[in-house]
């Protein structure tokens, strides 16, 4: 990985990290470096991401009662 890459994996990871309970809960658990970088272009498309986990996180809570 160059560096770019890697600081690119690891500001993404601080922020889910930071935000677990509001969707990074999924980027923490569920990928690695290669997974992050495959899947994301920059902090803003990790940031999308994570709202979209935690949207459909409330809507699946949503129903349980």
């Amino acid at each position: 990985m160059t560096d770019s890459q890697i600081k690119l994996t690891d500001s993404i990871k601080a922020l889910a990290l930071a935000n677990y309970e509001l969707g990074g809960d999924c980027i923490v658990e569920c990928m690695n470096d290669n997974d992050i970088l495959e899947r994301f272009d920059g902090i803003e498309d990790a940031k999308q991401f994570m709202e979209v986990k935690a949207e459909q996180q409330r809507e699946i809570e949503s129903t349980i009662w």
